[in-house]
């Protein structure tokens, strides 16, 4: 997941800084390149800023790497950091500040047969367009059988506008697709489905949220005005894919998900390294709306993440949650703020804090365990009640128990190509 979990208000006050903190360090007699300043910064932002800066070596030298990825990917503290990263900054703002990328605009993941299923596709997208949807299996990319294709990078082609390739599908009706669609501006719709559904005597409203960036504020409000017209009683918050984003959206969606008494709570706590302690806060919640959920349904898979985890871990203690998964959630703990290199043309994320709940619990490097078990369904459209994990949540509010299921959807969440085609990669946002 964000934001990749970060504060973009003080990115350029930070970068403003810190070059003046480590533009003076080369020991070079000529004049040092951009790339050289660049790789000072971005380690005196690690000797700085990092979380496990204890854990890093002594006496590094900028010189010793070829550039900045290379930098962070020899120094992070890689028994718990999979994240740190640099991006180019123009996709990572267009994803999150404008919530856009370019590509075809779906997700994917494998079933237990090893067929390559659709997982959902983004609204007015040039999938969409093509009239792709959930669950449709994706057969053959120019005429390549998936089975047989082993460079995902290659697969989807160039990032560039007219690219154009040939997809065979076969869609919920056992028809062969053939469909040439060309690449685009996709628009993220953060919200994939909101409506409700009755279960006994009780309206119940179902949410499929997919990423925590800044345009899905209005979306969230658009589909808690629905469930305020609706007059719900219940939420079932279906995470299953969401990877995570900017944790100001994740605390605006907890203050429509509490109670008005909850009101001032605090829902994350931040904690930095030891040389950063002024820095740890608190972060309080505020009412937002007029719905008193009595309980909250919580879908996830291995694949929520980050901001995801955040919002549950915060608000366990805060209001009644129950929580069915496939599987433990994929256990992302920490946050990385970011900084613009000197050009702006990449930003550097680093993991800087780790967030606790207002109990002081966290650390769950090996996810967060659901209280009940339940399966992926990539056959079925959002909404359907015999949707599988939908199933198990409206069969837990009748019974109070849902069956365990005995077949679970595939997924290959450590190679995020075979997750999504957004950037970043919905597996390890931050």
């Amino acid at each position: 997941m964000l934001h990749k979990i970060r504060f973009r208000s003080a990115i350029h006050f930070l970068s403003i800084i810190l070059v003046v903190t480590f533009g003076c360090k080369s020991t070079s007699s000529e004049e040092p390149s951009i790339s050289d300043l660049d790789k000072e910064r971005l380690l005196g932002l690690m000797e700085d800023w990092y979380l496990w800066n204890d854990r890093l070596p002594n006496n590094s030298n900028p010189d010793d790497f070829n550039d900045e990825q290379e930098l962070v990917d020899q120094l992070r503290f890689s028994s718990f950091d999979r994240w740190s990263s640099v991006s180019e900054a123009a996709r990572y703002n267009s994803y999150y500040e404008e919530g856009t990328y370019f590509g075809y605009g779906f997700s994917y993941a494998y079933n237990n047969d090893d067929e390559l299923r659709i997982r959902y596709v983004y609204d007015e997208s040039p999938f969409s367009n093509a009239g792709v949807q959930r669950g449709w299996l994706l057969t053959h990319i120019d005429g390549v059988n998936t089975q047989a294709i082993t460079d995902w990078n290659a697969a989807f082609g160039d990032d560039t506008p007219g690219t154009t390739q040939e997809f065979t599908f076969i869609d919920e009706n056992g028809t062969t697709q053939q469909l040439s669609i060309t690449k685009d501006i996709v628009g993220i719709n953060a919200v994939l489905h909101a409506d409700t559904l009755t279960v006994g005597n009780e309206n119940i409203g179902y949410l499929v949220f997919n990423n925590f960036i800044e345009p899905a504020r209005e979306e969230l409000d658009a589909a808690f005005n629905l469930f305020e017209l609706t007059n719900i009683d219940r939420l079932i918050l279906d995470l299953r894919y969401n990877g995570g984003g900017r944790i100001g959206v994740a605390t605006y969606l907890a203050n429509y998900l509490i109670n008005s008494s909850q009101n001032g709570q605090v829902l994350y706590r931040f904690v930095h390294n030891s040389d950063k302690t002024s820095n740890n806060r608190a972060q309080t919640l505020r009412k937002q709306g007029t719905l008193n959920i009595k309980e909250l349904i919580v879908l996830t898979t291995e694949g929520t993440a980050s901001a995801s985890e955040l919002l549950i871990n915060g608000l366990k203690p805060l209001v009644p949650i129950t929580h069915i998964g496939t599987s433990n959630t994929y256990g992302k703990p920490v946050g990385s703020y970011s900084w613009y290199s000197l050009e702006e043309t990449m930003v550097y994320s680093l993991i800087s804090f780790k967030f606790l709940n207002n109990l002081g619990n966290g650390e769950f490097f090996d996810g967060i365990e659901p209280d009940y078990l339940a399966c992926d369904d990539l056959t079925t459209s959002w909404g359907i009640r015999t949707e599988s994990m939908l199933s198990s949540a409206i069969e837990y509010l009748e019974t109070g128990s849902p069956s365990e299921c005995s077949v679970q959807a595939k997924s290959k969440f450590e190679n995020s190509k075979l997750v999504t085609e957004e950037f970043p990669p919905a597996a390890i946002i931050n």
